[in-house]
């Protein structure tokens, strides 16, 4: 919503910072760690994330491991 941003922190946590704006003012409330994001694909040239409308879930690609396998989900978007 309009008083919630997120951002990956230093410590790869997914992090929820809540605010207000306050005489014109950006005023940070409180933040909360969300997740860690270590294994899931991160960098500056794409987005790392996805946050769906109702601020509940998130999109995120994950680097997988040695096993592995790539899942192929269309129309996911009906399912939210």
């Amino acid at each position: 919503d309009s008083s919630e941003l997120f951002y990956v922190g230093a410590s790869n946590d997914l992090i929820s910072a809540r605010y207000t704006v306050s005489a014109g003012a950006f005023v940070v409330t409180g933040i909360t760690p969300l997740f860690n994001t270590t294994g899931m694909l991160m960098g500056i040239n794409h987005k790392a994330y996805a946050v769906h409308p109702d601020d509940d879930r998130f999109l995120v690609i994950s680097l997988g491991g040695a096993e592995a396998e790539l899942v192929w989900v269309q129309n996911w978007e009906r399912g939210l």
